[in-house]
């Protein structure tokens, strides 16, 4: 068994690893070693996509989602401990191209009874709240 390690210190600092279950404790797995428990991971579990993830990706992931959840600029530059601005951009360019295509339409519709709660999920509509024991669902336009 596997897992990844990721310790995260202030200001984006941080450190990654990967630990194998061997025998009755974790070993720290480097270099060549943690190479091929990623090659056997992703065999095992049919995803070449795995192959592609690296800690940076991570980093990348976690900043983007930060300015996408608090719209601050420098509040993620100071998270990243960058020191120029035009590194930080990137984070900003990457969630706009992601978020941009969202908008608040939704069509919504209402299920009295877990027949019609079934047909709406299966054309793609996700319950979202109840009032008075109504079941509301919701799909984007």
């Amino acid at each position: 068994m596997y897992v990844t390690l990721v310790v995260v210190f202030g200001r984006g600092i941080a450190w990654h690893f990967w630990l194998a279950l061997q025998g009755l404790g974790w070993s720290i797995l480097q270099g060549e070693e943690r190479e091929q428990a990623r090659r056997r991971l992703a065999i095992k579990l049919q995803n070449p996509r795995l192959l592609q993830i690296h800690f940076h990706t991570l980093r990348h992931w976690k900043a983007t989602m930060e300015y996408h959840k608090t719209k601050d600029f420098m509040h993620v530059k100071a998270f990243l401990g960058h020191k120029r601005s035009d590194n930080t951009d990137l984070y900003i360019q990457i969630e706009q191209k992601l978020f941009q295509e969202t908008d608040d339409d939704f069509t919504i519709k209402v299920a009295h009874n877990a027949q019609e709660a079934i047909e709406l999920g299966e054309t793609g509509f996700q319950p979202f709240d109840v009032i008075d024991g109504v079941h509301l669902y919701r799909k984007r336009k």
